[in-house]
């Protein structure tokens, strides 16, 4: 149901780079586990205000979605009306204005965590893969 626009946020936190194999310190993988909780909380915040943009529009999040998938995939196809496509397209310009304010929040919480951008991009990359830093990472975010 909220596919498009989870998928919207997650652009954000998952864009990684290929990342080597690097050693990561108890104290900069505790950075990118506070780093990490702060993103969490404003993805989830920030959803809800995507979803309350659609909704403002008098569309449900489903609807916003079939007419989004027909817009990026000229394959699909969704019967719209203008005025259906006029809510989606002002609800875009909300939902667009809402993800530009969202990742500049995003970077200013890694950065206030201690971490660069790069550098949190890269320990996603590594803990997608790694099992012991995997390990680490929840061991060191519950306690």
């Amino acid at each position: 149901m909220l596919k498009t626009i989870t998928s919207l946020i997650l652009c954000f936190t998952t864009t990684v780079f290929v990342a080597q194999n690097q050693d990561i310190s108890d104290q900069e993988l505790k950075q990118f586990a506070d780093a990490f909780q702060q993103v969490r909380m404003l993805n989830q915040s920030s959803q809800q205000k995507m979803i309350k943009a659609v909704q403002d529009e008098d569309l449900t999040v489903e609807r916003f979605n079939l007419i989004n998938q027909a817009e990026q995939n000229p394959n699909k196809k969704v019967e719209a009306t203008d005025d259906e496509l006029k809510k989606y397209k002002l609800a875009m310009q909300s939902v667009e204005a809402i993800q530009t304010e969202v990742q500049k929040q995003l970077e200013t919480k890694i950065q206030d965590a201690g971490l660069t951008l790069e550098r949190f991009q890269k320990i996603s990359a590594l803990l997608q893969n790694n099992k012991e830093l995997q390990q680490r990472l929840t061991s060191l975010m519950q306690g």
